[in-house]
């Protein structure tokens, strides 16, 4: 092995780790904030911007850890995360502003707009503040037996006959309770 050379193994391992660093292109980092601002899913957005998901992930949540401080000198690493996270969450804020407006304009409006696509967009991208919310009740024997007990009240001969069959199917439930 000639002088000054070193195996492969032994200057792959020595390379510094760069995910510590954020480095972006600048257009790939207009692209992915332009895709958060029109709606892509943060992988997709990633990926269009020649990055690796999880890495824009981590970037953003020690963004998120600096933000409270704001005394970081211009363009040091600190102040680029920063300013990701700041430029990240203005591009999903800009997102939901895009879509209720365009929900609020075809309110107003007598004809018809496209709005309803709008309010899927926020209800996919925004599910704790404009989904529909559903509340789910734990369904007791009890409850179950006042169900039967109102279909026993209202029902025909032959319906009886046919809910105490399926009330003797449920062996923690007892007929002579639901009649």
């Amino acid at each position: 092995m000639p002088l000054g050379t070193v195996p492969i193994e032994r200057s792959i391992k020595r390379r510094k780790s760069t995910s510590y660093r954020m480095d972006m292109h600048p257009n790939d980092y207009v692209a992915f904030i332009n895709a958060i601002r029109n709606g892509s899913s943060f992988e997709a957005a990633g990926w269009n911007a020649n990055t690796n998901p999880s890495l824009i992930k981590t970037w953003l949540e020690r963004g998120e850890i600096l933000d409270d401080c704001d005394d970081f000198p211009e363009n040091s690493q600190a102040w680029q995360y920063v300013r990701f996270f700041r430029d990240y969450k203005k591009a999903v804020a800009q997102m939901e502003i895009l879509h209720v407006c365009n929900i609020n304009v075809a309110a107003q409006k007598s004809t018809p707009h496209n709005w309803t696509a709008s309010a899927w967009m926020l209800e996919r991208k925004r599910p704790h503040e404009f989904s529909q919310k559903y509340i789910i009740e734990k369904i007791t024997d009890q409850k179950v037996l006042d169900v039967i007990k109102f279909l026993f009240e209202n029902a025909t001969d032959a319906t009886r006959e046919e809910l105490a069959s399926l009330v003797q199917l449920l062996p923690s439930l007892k007929l002579s309770d639901a009649a």
